[in-house]
């Protein structure tokens, strides 16, 4: 499918709300609402556009947010789809990929229970240990998402450092039963109408909607989106972990990068590295291109980093399903 300039326009209006009208849609991209429809659909349709999201921050929920990377030993094939299966089948896994680069796997969970999960995961050492060579696990603290701004590149110029959605960063509070019913809901499809909402809850649409500008209002829901395969707009999504020699240049480094059109997320977590960054870039000479502008900046600053992408991705959801 050829992508235009328009479409381009819809996409980035898209990934920052997926829950706006046709109408609203139609007024920032110069459209009519029936032409803004016809290629959202022809959108859907080659797979450009895959689904809607909710971006949920499950910290805020009271969920601990733990990411372990693995790297394999020992494994044939029968043992991987085992592995692979068995986290898949976690209710708290939320993301579950294969990966190629520096880490062979990564499984992120959203737990409440931790004593529960400290027992879950002695039973997976016991099953699965040995094919374990190295495995880092890490807490997330906070996690930085950026506009999607390489959709547009130097078409048409924005402020991409200040348009950010965090994950993180505040105290939990509490929410009922009735309100994670609405997120579950919305959480892999931003764009469902309220009155479907309603049916399945059992609430009015008005009552619907209040609840969920109140889990605007308190910073739950971060914002609603559309889940793109930028593979189809020619970009690859890379994972950047950086190793700094010279620690006190790590905020420099972050208030520099994030002026980058290419960078997605900033990750902060208990991990090993120093630095975690997310990119959309057209290939690897690109991103090695990025981190050579990063070590002109900031020479001496870095010890070595190490990079991966997606080879497979065997679970992905936007609320746990424990």
């Amino acid at each position: 499918m050829n992508i235009d300039l328009k479409d381009r326009k819809i996409l980035f209006q898209l990934s920052l709300n997926a829950r706006q009208s046709l109408n609203q849609l139609g007024k920032k991209v110069n459209l009519s609402k029936n032409s803004v429809d016809y290629r959202i659909k022809k959108l859907e349709k080659n797979r450009i556009i895959q689904n809607y999201y909710t971006f949920i921050d499950g910290i805020r929920l009271g969920y601990t947010v733990i990411r372990i990377y693995f790297i394999f030993q020992y494994l044939t094939e029968n043992i991987k789809k085992e592995i692979i299966d068995h986290f898949v089948k976690t209710k708290s896994a939320v993301v579950v990929y294969s990966l190629q680069g520096g880490y062979d796997f990564e499984v992120v969970f959203w737990i409440k229970d931790q004593n529960g999960f400290y027992k879950y995961w002695q039973e997976t050492l016991k099953k699965y240990g040995d094919y374990f060579q190295d495995q880092t696990l890490s807490l997330y603290i906070k996690y930085i998402t950026h506009k999607l701004s390489f959709i547009l590149g130097d078409i048409n110029k924005i402020e991409h450092s200040k348009y950010i959605d965090v994950m993180g960063g505040n105290k939990p509070i509490e929410v009922d039963d009735i309100d994670i019913e609405i997120l579950k809901i919305i959480s892999s499809n931003a764009r469902t109408p309220l009155v479907n909402i309603s049916r399945k809850i059992g609430m009015s649409p008005e009552a619907i909607k209040y609840r969920i500008n109140k889990l605007k209002k308190t910073e739950i829901i971060k914002s609603f989106r559309a889940n793109i395969d930028h593979t189809k707009l020619g970009y690859q999504y890379f994972k950047l972990d950086i190793y700094l020699k010279d620690y006190s240049q790590r905020d420099k480094i972050i208030n520099y990068i994030k002026n980058n059109i290419h960078l997605f997320s900033i990750d902060f977590t208990t991990g090993s590295s120093h630095l975690e960054l997310e990119f959309f870039v057209k290939d690897l000479s690109h991103l090695n291109e990025i981190m050579g502008e990063i070590n002109n900046k900031f020479p001496g600053s870095m010890r070595n980093f190490k990079y991966f992408n997606f080879k497979e991705v065997h679970k992905y959801l936007f609320f746990p399903e424990g």
